[in-house]
């Protein structure tokens, strides 16, 4: 037949292994809080337990009393004063001095100052700017003893390695959404540029079109200079020189009849270049 102590070691061993797996399984802080509340009492005794977790100066504090727990979130403001030498130190301490205990009596479910003679304090560093601090509140009938410390310590490392875990998911979650975002922000702006360039592609054809037209009815223009002004043009020059081989008394008058008439053609024909071309650049 085991005797008591036997007893108590299988009951701490099978609630440590009870615990782990349930924090292992825990997937937000509220859950790791429940985990805390409904396994640590079958561990230990004690009047409350304070793990204090940091990270890259984001603080985590579980207080865990018998008939409830606590979670907090912040800065370094949420650690008590001697947690924040402990972590400064890095020295376990047994403190049997609560008078200068910087907690407020009215927002804990007991009067840690009546009933709580000894504080158990321990830091756990795991990096440079992240660890767990812990302190146990013993007094009464809820004495913690050296004989806990080993169990404790296993708590605490696997409590850290779940917090940890969680948060660095909820970062990797939160970097997604952020990337999301950015990326939707990318497309949005890719939407934009796409529309200015099909908006200026458009532009571009339809200036493309009025060239197009204009080259055209320039080469209407040429042809009609080609046509219309060099032909009568020709005729004046045609007698010009004719004029040239004979003598002046010998012009016959219908060659200056055919003069003058060549000449209005070329003012006709000049008028109506200089009209069109007119109207094609006042468009």
């Amino acid at each position: 037949m085991s005797n008591p102590l036997e007893f108590r070691y299988r009951l701490v061993y099978e609630s440590l292994a009870k615990l782990t797996t349930h924090l292992n399984h825990s997937e937000t802080l509220d859950e790791v809080q429940h985990c805390l509340q409904r396994h640590l009492k079958y561990l230990f005794d004690y009047q409350l337990v304070r793990f204090g977790y940091y990270q890259d100066g984001q603080y985590t504090i579980y207080s865990v009393f018998k008939a409830e727990s606590r979670l907090e979130t912040g800065s370094t403001k949420i650690f008590w004063e001697h947690e924040r030498i402990l972590q400064k130190q890095e020295i376990p301490v047994v403190l049997d001095n609560l008078s200068n205990l910087d907690v407020r009596a009215e927002t804990y479910p007991i009067p840690l100052k009546e009933v709580c003679d000894k504080i158990w304090g321990w830091h756990f560093p795991f990096g440079t700017a992240s660890g767990m601090v812990v302190s146990v509140f013993s007094g009464e009938n809820k004495l913690f003893s050296q004989t806990d410390i080993p169990v404790l310590k296993i708590v605490s490392e696997s409590l850290y390695s779940r917090i940890f875990t969680i948060c660095l998911i909820q970062e990797l979650d939160q970097r997604k959404q952020d990337l999301l975002i950015a990326l939707e922000d990318v497309q949005e702006k890719n939407r934009i540029v796409s529309d200015l360039v099909h908006k200026q592609e458009e532009i571009i054809q339809q200036r493309t079109r009025e060239l197009q037209i204009k080259n055209e009815k320039l080469f209407e223009l040429s042809k009609l200079n080609a046509h219309s002004v060099r032909e009568p043009l020709s005729r004046i020059l045609g007698l010009i020189q004719v004029a040239e081989l004979i003598y002046s008394n010998e012009i016959q008058p219908e060659w200056l009849a055919m003069l003058q008439v060549s000449s209005q053609d070329l003012d006709s024909a000049l008028q109506n270049v200089i009209q069109l071309t007119d109207r094609e650049i006042l468009k």
